[in-house]
């Protein structure tokens, strides 16, 4: 019985964050729509940006860190919780050995792609006022990459529902995926 509720308690975790994944999911197709018009950035190109553009600029660089932790912290350490197949600890293991048992489960097609989407997150939270070259090339990084962490979050959802069995008592139908742009 406690073992039934423990699993229902990953689920529900691991819906959750599904739902928190789509919703900004849904921000980052209309920040998309918005910045789409100027993009891919130039140096040119950004000293002409109004305040209005560089707020969607803003926000699409939150969105897409946030996206990427939300995925990376607790979406991938989730799935290996409630395929119950591993001998250890989702939550204890190193994140280079969540990527490599995604990896192996075909989960996830490359670790190395990841690890290269990390990258690009973490040079939006480096500050380079002084060499704005960098600032754009970083801009310009995100914004051609997001469709591969919206591609790797539809396959993992697409795994989820063919892997994973849901308790028949759990509605899903918040749990769709929306489309990006």
């Amino acid at each position: 019985m406690e073992k039934d509720y423990n699993k229902n308690i990953s689920i529900l975790k691991l819906l959750n964050t599904f739902k928190e994944c789509n919703g900004n999911i849904v921000q980052l197709s209309f920040i998309i729509s918005k910045i789409d018009l100027f993009m891919p950035l130039t140096i040119e190109k950004y000293d002409k940006l109004t305040s209005y553009d560089l707020v969607f600029i803003d926000a699409f660089i939150f969105r897409f860190i946030k996206l990427q932790d939300i995925m990376g912290e607790k979406l991938f350490r989730l799935i290996l919780d409630n395929l119950k197949e591993n001998d250890v600890n989702p939550y204890y293991m190193p994140f280079i050995d969540v990527l490599n048992k995604l990896e192996k489960y075909k989960i996830i097609n490359s670790t190395d792609e990841w690890l290269d989407l990390r990258k690009i997150r973490n040079s939006f939270t480096h500050e380079y006022p002084e060499d704005l070259s960098k600032r754009i090339d970083a801009l310009n990084a995100g914004f051609n990459h997001i469709y591969n962490i919206y591609n790797i979050y539809a396959e993992i959802k697409n795994y989820t529902e063919k892997n994973i069995l849901i308790p028949y008592e759990i509605d899903i139908s918040d749990y769709k995926t929306p489309k990006l742009n």
